[in-house]
């Protein structure tokens, strides 16, 4: 290996670790400075091209952009798409009885943020696991907001767990995720260029 490649590779293994080193996971309960700290395009499932019923749906269960819900350890739970949802419009609304619920994203894109707004109407806090963290959030009725950004890891799917034996439940819509850009490939595919650049730099000047 020539001096100059032992140099870049040398360059990129620092750069990686430096982007290691700098790695957050950031938890925000307001929507806009989450989507300030999101890079890549932001995308968000709505619920509104769902069949809206009080029937409780069969899991697992993809919407037509690609979301999966279904249950870890189904027993008992019930998850509704209701027409009438916190914020007026569609939204699941579900009560796990320790049941557990998984919402796994599209695999087609690389995703390292979600958020969702939520309602919950019941007396027990609730849970949310994502990327091998728990968050434990208090029984809130009134519409919130919560977003991770994660820029150690992607994010392929989280798991929410409503306790509540009433009818509040938990209800999410607008769950957002961003289509995140790959730094890794970016800086494999700069150095590639800077290394086929240099190559013929000294072929010229031996040329």
């Amino acid at each position: 290996m020539k001096h100059y490649q032992i140099y870049l590779l040398s360059l990129i293994m620092f750069i990686a670790f430096i982007a290691r080193a700098n790695a957050v996971t950031s938890v925000l309960t307001d929507r806009a400075p989450w989507q300030q700290a999101v890079t890549g395009t932001i995308a968000t499932e709505n619920f509104e091209s769902e069949q809206a019923s009080y029937d409780s749906l069969t899991l697992p269960y993809t919407t037509e952009n690609g979301i999966t819900l279904n249950w870890i350890n189904p027993h008992s739970g019930v998850i509704q798409m209701i027409p009438d949802g916190f914020n007026g419009s569609i939204a699941p609304q579900f009560r796990d009885f320790g049941d557990q619920l998984s919402i796994i994203l599209p695999s087609n894109t690389p995703i390292n943020a979600i958020g969702f707004d939520y309602s919950y109407g019941g007396p027990e806090k609730w849970e949310m696991y994502i990327n091998g963290s728990k968050l434990t959030l208090t029984a809130d009725f009134p519409p919130h907001f919560i977003g991770i950004v994660d820029t150690t890891n992607l994010i392929s799917s989280f798991v929410l767990t409503s306790p509540s034996y009433d009818q509040g439940g938990l209800s999410i819509d607008n769950l957002s995720y961003n289509i995140a850009p790959e730094p890794i490939s970016c800086i494999l595919f700069v150095t590639g260029g800077t290394l086929l650049a240099g190559r013929r730099y000294l072929k010229k000047r031996k040329g």
